[in-house]
């Protein structure tokens, strides 16, 4: 099954530009990006963190799902997807770092548990970096992450040895992220 791409950007923001752009890439490779605007959630941190909602309420869509930052650019097509069976996927960089930016959901009970599980610690944990409660989420539920290639979650300038890119992020957080903290 086909999976749906999805992002979200705060309206008003830098991110309305980034997540434009990353749509704009995707037709190119023929990868059509739903955007869902949302409002500003308080601070960069939880602007982040409100993606696990979003792609909860598209789970209930039924289709598989692949979350990408909105700061993202494809640069070939994401072939890797294309009938991919499993609750989740990832990228996990040096065998440490969970990376958040690229995501794939099935759509299956256990992904929709592990949304759910990730929403309720960030609800816990509403000052840390939404990533690290995903792992968190991941931990508890002792699920098995599927592993995405890193060229499919490629930071642009630090894994720059681990091939040419398909999803390349820029890491506008770098950027926005003193914007958006200061946004009321």
């Amino acid at each position: 099954m086909t999976p749906i791409f999805i992002t979200h950007f705060t309206v008003g923001s830098p991110y309305e530009k980034e997540a434009l752009e990353l749509q704009e890439t995707g037709k190119l490779v023929g990868v059509d990006v739903t955007l869902f605007p949302t409002s500003h959630q308080g601070s960069w941190v939880a602007n982040a963190a409100f993606k696990a909602n979003l792609i909860r309420d598209a789970h209930e869509g039924g289709d598989p799902i692949v979350w990408i930052d909105a700061d993202a650019r494809f640069r070939k097509e994401p072939d890797f997807f294309d009938g991919l069976d499993c609750d989740f996927a990832a990228h996990t960089r040096g065998g440490r770092e969970l990376l958040s930016g690229t995501l794939y959901f099935g759509n299956t009970p256990l992904s929709l548990m592990l949304v759910k599980r990730w929403i309720e610690i960030n609800n816990l944990n509403p000052n840390r970096w939404d990533q690290k409660n995903l792992d968190s989420a991941l931990r508890f539920l002792r699920m098995p992450v599927h592993e995405l290639p890193a060229t499919y979650c490629q930071i642009f300038d630090i894994m720059r040895n681990v091939g040419d890119p398909v999803i390349e992020h820029m890491q506008a957080s770098r950027r926005h992220r003193r914007v958006m903290n200061a946004r009321r």
